[in-house]
């Protein structure tokens, strides 16, 4: 069973981000500290962070479906997890 999450809104399973961790840089493209990058077997392949703690992410990279609420691409909260 694939573990990758997807945004119902524009098909996206690659690129999310956390409405949780603010953006350091208010030209942020995301609006987020926190971004995710996973791969076609739904597993992070990326993690990018601004000034977030490391408790922060481990935590993101053991438990994404806690932290990964939006998508990084339409920055839709209608995200599917399985």
């Amino acid at each position: 069973m694939s573990k990758m999450p997807q945004c119902l809104a524009c098909g996206n399973t690659a690129h999310f981000v956390s409405s949780n961790v603010p953006a350091l840089f208010p030209w942020n493209s995301t609006g987020s500290g926190l971004a995710g990058s996973f791969d076609a077997n739904g597993n992070i392949s990326n993690l990018e962070n601004t000034a977030t703690g490391g408790d922060i992410m481990l935590s993101a990279w053991e438990r994404p479906f806690v932290h990964f609420d939006r998508c990084g691409r339409c920055g839709s909260a209608r995200i599917q997890w399985p």
